[in-house]
């Protein structure tokens, strides 16, 4: 990969809260594997399994794509709308259970990247009720 390449790193994060959907039933409803997860009402723990005081108050299901070598992101929350679509009666189901939605554009904090999103896309996203957040991560030395 090229140096420029390098600095052209994103993650795409869709983010589920409901206070007690079950993981299983999310997973199956939307067709897509989370990389992190926690079921309401069981065990905290830290991401290495170690057990934390207390119990999780809500089920979490998050899903993140890493991309290296793209410049235009929205094009990757495009894609993941996509796929929400077909599970749209599902989501409002979530939302209307107490549910929240949020899909976040993480960007690297030491190259200029910027894209822009579509009003369509944005009608899209409000449809589905997904809220849109982007955070920056400044390289620290």
């Amino acid at each position: 990969m090229s140096d420029e390449a390098r600095k052209e790193i994103y993650n795409v994060i869709l983010m589920i809260n409901h206070p007690t959907e079950r993981l299983e039933d999310i997973t199956a409803a939307l067709g897509i594997e989370p990389h992190h997860k926690w079921q309401a009402g069981q065990p905290r723990t830290t991401p290495t399994g170690t057990l934390l005081p207390g119990v999780n108050r809500e089920t979490y299901w998050g899903f993140s794509d890493g991309i290296a070598g793209h410049r235009y992101f929205f094009e990757t929350v495009v894609e993941l709308l996509e796929k929400l679509e077909a599970a749209a009666e599902y989501m409002q189901y979530l939302l209307a259970s107490g549910g929240r939605i949020n899909l976040v554009v993480h960007l690297p904090g030491h190259t200029n990247i910027g894209d822009s999103l579509a009003p369509t896309d944005l009608l899209r996203m409000g449809r589905l009720g997904i809220g849109l957040g982007v955070e920056v991560f400044p390289e620290t030395t």
